[in-house]
């Protein structure tokens, strides 16, 4: 064949013409054009153009698709491979290729098929290739659950015109026989599962009832089969098609009697909607007798240790009705309900301990052992109860640890040691006053942050010294970014070493640069604002190579950009860079180290962190001022440095720094709190520079030489906070959300200075305060890209809760999986970081968050603050009131987490407890739905510590509580509770013992 003849074939643009030119080719002769074919490839597949007359741009298909269908007919498998989608052609021109290629790597591109995220849409050419005798039959989940779609009826994903299901399996009835059995062993995922296809018209449950019917499929094992697909316990979405097809087979009451095991198997599954499912099966059949009583209880025994509170209130009056029945083996049928006295519901523990006065076998040595055991997790509420019957059982109990006596008083020689500033900041002084009044308060530290040392228990950074260590931390850091500790050390250690090249270099670097080359052209592109990973990419590639990448802009649809970057020879394509945000300050700094370390010109950068945290100890950097003449890398570097200055030392780092004769030195020392001097002409250093003097305050000075720039330029932000109730409706449905914004005053205005850094933290502003999704992407969205903000600016970083703030108070329901969100409260479990307004209102949004990760480290963090005095009744009692009415917490979620922080110590209980009383205040009908669970712990917590409600609002609306409902009862309960004279005194000479403590700690570390 003529290679004129082939060009002409691929000018035409036939793609009919272009598979039948390579048909019946031998493969030698095959290999032999595909280099030019893919070379050719790579020229066509240039991205979008742009027409300028109809706003749009679009990309050369012709000759993208008739050169995708030359390089399937000629190509390898990892050639094919690198096509992308957009290269492939349809299925039944790819079938028709491989049908006549029949390539021996076949069942090795079937099987990355498979892998393909697009796997549903080569179902039907995997199963053809089958039938043919090309391939062995896949056991892969996603050859299943590929036919899920791949059958599906026009209108279905990857459909247009195809047969229904019935009509699909009716021309394949080999599928009846396994295939079809094979989709209830696999769940399938957010983009293929039985559950997401049927949808509303449950074509797929038809047509497997159909062909039931027809005697295609066997009744029973579909019975049999759908049981044990929910025994696999899926995702209960997943999982619910399983159980509504159980149903959809209309289950006679025998065929339901033999199942009955299976049932009760099911109700040890995690996903509550089909645990309730089972049940209610299980309770139809145990009124009717159909299950044997032993099996029964003891089948109902995982109820007992769930946390749904409906379902184990059924399943106890199931086992009473039981119990009723077999009074002679009442006391063993009891014995299974005993787990739900550790349920969280006080109400639950009532019911099991009915029960256990009921029917409970006083002379039951192994029964009343059991019962005791639940001792120590029993609510305080009902204890007494408890008590009584394990006496009347004539068994011993310990009563709970009692808190240490009021005698065990704290050292006064360790409180006189102590400076009187520190007493002052961490209320040491407040706590006393409140011992000698009598009065049960425990205010929170005061503290901001600027006036203690932020360095206390904070490890040195060494610094990266030789060539191999600096290759070994590269390699490490580029597959996982998220220690930002190290990713700053190789930053510094290239721009210091970059040009220690030994005659072995690129032998030592080779594998280094492989890698980062994999890394970039697989979309990791860098100086885009992007996060760690792709800059340290970046920087790698420009001291590896001696090249800068740097991403050309082109036009696209709808006035948007792509960038295009040339990478090895190859061009790589993202979206615009993302540079006004922080992240994109971030990337300019990398940016510039990486256009000198190309040069191979080393420098110390003033930005090197000395310390975990992100901390440059102030001395350190005025020594690194001094020994660069006062000449920063770039202002950048001078930036970054100045806003990671710890504020402690600072006097003696100033009276090192006498004079400067660069304006970046004369930065440094403004910062350090030099009086008397002149702003200068650059607005990112000074405005860096009054941050880091005085981060709270306003700097009149910078804000009269560098006017109007917003938040945290001369002017500290202050925040309004905006939550409301977001409505629409959708087909018949209305949906109510409740969503939170926080405005910054005053607003960034649109024209900024790209190395302003603090003021764009704040640029959210620019979107109207209802665009509540577009105001918290100012750090990523990713766990490293999160991290290395909240490096930014360790001395203050409300502005970087405000932004964690903005992104998980629209994600407390876990409306979508945000995993990397939780990054945003990590840096509050440091003790030298003040709870101040904005960080106080991420912790108590996110104690009340949905998933178990944020919820879990809010949880910690609350117990932290209150071991170090960060967490006082007053702060923790005043966020708790500001969001109780707001409709954004729901209230069980808070009454769980703020338990667990109660159970902590008498401490952690009176805080929450004082906390609850400032919350459960004003008119009831304002408070939001299910308010009685914040009720039930306070009433828990007043029994357990032998406390009353005293702040005289919580009483009065106590008070108004009328009825006979569950609020009025919980209140009625605690207005009848009095204290015990020693529990308040007993309590303050905890906190002072505890303050005491953690001032001891900060100063012990400080000095070592």
């Amino acid at each position: 064949m003529s290679k004129s003849k082939l060009e002409g074939v691929l000018q035409s643009g036939d793609l009919e013409k272009c598979r039948d030119f390579f048909m019946g080719m031998p493969e030698q002769e095959r290999r032999k054009l595909a280099p030019d074919l893919i070379r050719l490839y790579r020229q066509a597949d240039k991205g979008p153009t742009y027409n300028a007359a109809e706003k749009s741009y679009s990309f050369d298909n012709v000759a993208v698709d008739v050169l995708g269908v030359a390089i399937f007919s000629t190509g390898t498998a990892a050639e094919i491979k690198k096509l992308g989608w957009r290269g492939e052609p349809e299925n039944e021109m790819m079938l028709a290729i491989m049908l006549d290629r029949r390539p021996e790597w076949i069942q090795q591109w079937v099987d990355a098929l498979l892998e393909s995220p697009r796997f549903p849409w080569y179902w039907t050419t995997i199963r053809k290739l089958y039938l043919e005798g090309l391939i062995e039959k896949p056991d892969h989940p996603n050859y299943t659950l590929g036919m899920v779609v791949g059958l599906q009826p026009p209108g279905g994903a990857f459909r247009t015109d195809e047969p229904s299901i019935e009509e699909a399996i009716e021309a394949d009835r080999s599928l009846l026989e396994d295939e079809v059995w094979r989709l209830f062993e696999h769940e399938g995922g957010t983009d293929v599962s039985l559950a997401l296809a049927d949808g509303g018209a449950k074509e797929w449950q038809k047509t497997l009832i159909l062909f039931q019917k027809k005697g295609g499929l066997s009744r029973e094992r579909l019975l049999n089969c759908s049981l044990d697909a929910l025994l696999r316990d899926f995702n209960h979405f997943r999982a619910k098609w399983f159980s509504s097809f159980y149903d959809a087979l209309e289950p006679t009451p025998e065929e339901n009697k033999s199942q009955a095991g299976k049932f009760l198997q099911i109700l040890g599954v995690s996903a509550p909607p089909v645990v309730s499912w089972a049940f209610a099966n299980v309770e139809t059949l145990a009124k009717a007798s159909a299950i044997p009583a032993d099996d029964l209880a003891a089948g109902l025994l995982p109820v007992f240790q769930s946390r749904q509170k409906g379902i184990v209130k059924k399943a106890l009056k199931l086992l009473g009705t039981l119990a009723g029945k077999r009074k002679g083996e009442a006391s063993q049928i009891v014995a299974f309900a005993l787990p739900a006295l550790g349920h969280e519901s006080a109400e639950v523990q009532a019911d099991v301990l009915a029960m256990i006065e009921k029917y409970g076998d006083v002379s039951d040595a192994k029964f009343v052992r059991s019962v005791a055991e639940y001792v120590p997790v029993i609510a305080p509420s009902e204890r007494k109860r408890l008590d009584a019957w394990l006496a009347a059982a004539g068994a011993k109990t310990e009563s709970p640890a009692a808190a240490p006596a009021s005698s065990a008083s704290f050292d006064q020689a360790d409180l006189e040691a102590i400076d009187s500033q520190l007493r002052q900041l961490y209320a040491i002084d407040d706590l006393l006053a409140n011992r000698q009044a009598g009065l049960l308060e425990i205010p929170a530290a005061r503290f901001d942050g600027t006036e203690i040392n932020r360095l206390a228990g904070k490890e040195k950074i060494q610094p990266i010294e030789d060539l191999d260590e600096l290759i070994e931390v590269c390699s490490r850091l580029i597959e996982d970014p998220t220690a930002t500790n190290d990713v700053e050390r190789a930053i510094d250690g290239i721009s210091r070493l970059c040009d220690q090249k030994p005659d072995d270099f690129q032998r030592r670097v080779d594998p280094l640069l492989r890698r980062t080359l994999k890394l970039l052209k697989d979309y990791h592109l860098p100086f885009q604002g992007g996060g760690p990973q792709e800059d340290l990419l970046g920087l790698i590639y420009a001291w590896c190579t001696g090249i800068v990448l740097e991403g050309k802009r082109i036009k696209a649809k709808k006035g948007e950009a792509i960038l295009v970057y040339k990478i090895d020879g190859e061009e790589c394509k993202t979206h615009d860079a993302e540079l006004d945000i922080p992240l994109g300050f971030l990337s300019r700094r990398t940016l510039a180290i990486a256009q000198r370390v190309a040069q191979g010109k080393p420098a110390q950068l003033w930005s090197a962190p000395t310390h975990e945290g992100s901390w440059i100890d102030s001395q350190t950097l005025v020594q690194r001022v001094l020994d660069s003449s006062g000449k920063p890398s770039d202002d950048s570097d001078a930036i970054l440095a100045i806003l990671r200055m710890t504020p402690d030392g600072r006097e003696a780092a100033l009276a090192e720094l006498k004079t400067a004769s660069t304006e970046a030195a004369k930065a440094v020392r403004y910062a350090l709190g030099a009086a008397r001097m002149k702003v200068g002409n650059s607005a990112p250093l000074w405005i860096a520079a009054a941050r880091s003097r005085a981060p709270w305050s306003d700097d009149l000075g910078v804000e009269k030489a560098f006017p109007g720039l917003g938040a945290d330029a001369g002017l500290a932000a202050r925040y309004e906070t905006k939550i409301w109730i977001d409505e629409y409706k959708h087909s018949s449905e209305q949906f109510k959300f409740a969503r939170f914004s926080l405005n910054s005053i005053p607003t960034v205005p649109e024209t900024l200075d790209p190395l302003c850094l603090t003021p764009r933290f704040h640029r959210e502003n620019r979107f109207p305060i209802e665009q509540y999704w577009k105001r918290g992407e100012a750090a990523g969205r990713t766990v490293e890209g999160i991290a290395w903000t909240a490096s930014i600016w360790p001395q203050a970083r409300e502005s970087l809760f405000a932004i964690g703030a903005c992104t998980m108070g629209n994600n407390l329901d876990w409306d979508g999986a945000e995993w990397h969100n939780k990054t945003f409260l990590e840096p509050l479990l440091d003790p030298t970081t003040p709870l101040r307004e904005i960080g106080l209102l991420l912790l108590a949004m996110c104690l009340g968050a949905k998933e178990p990760g944020e919820h879990g480290l809010a949880t910690d963090i609350a117990i932290a603050a209150i071991e170090d005095g960060r967490l006082g009744s007053d702060n923790l009692g005043a966020i708790l009131s500001q969001l109780v009415p707001s409709g954004l917490i729901k209230p069980p979620r808070w009454a769980k987490t703020l338990a667990d922080v109660a159970r902590i110590s008498a401490l952690h209980g009176a805080v929450v407890h004082l906390a609850l009383q400032q919350t459960l205040v004003g008119d009831a009908s304002s408070l939001p739905r299910d308010y009685a669970k914040l009720m039930e712990l306070l009433l828990q917590l007043s029994i357990e510590r032998e406390l009353s409600v005293t702040h005289p609002d919580c009483r009065a609306m106590l008070e108004s509580l009328k009825g006979s409902g569950k609020g009025p009862k919980l209140a009625k309960d605690l207005l009848k509770l009095t204290a015990a004279p020693e529990s308040g005194p007993r309590i303050l000479e905890l906190a002072l013992q505890q303050r005491i403590s953690a001032v001891q700690l900060q100063v012990d570390q400080v000095t070592a």
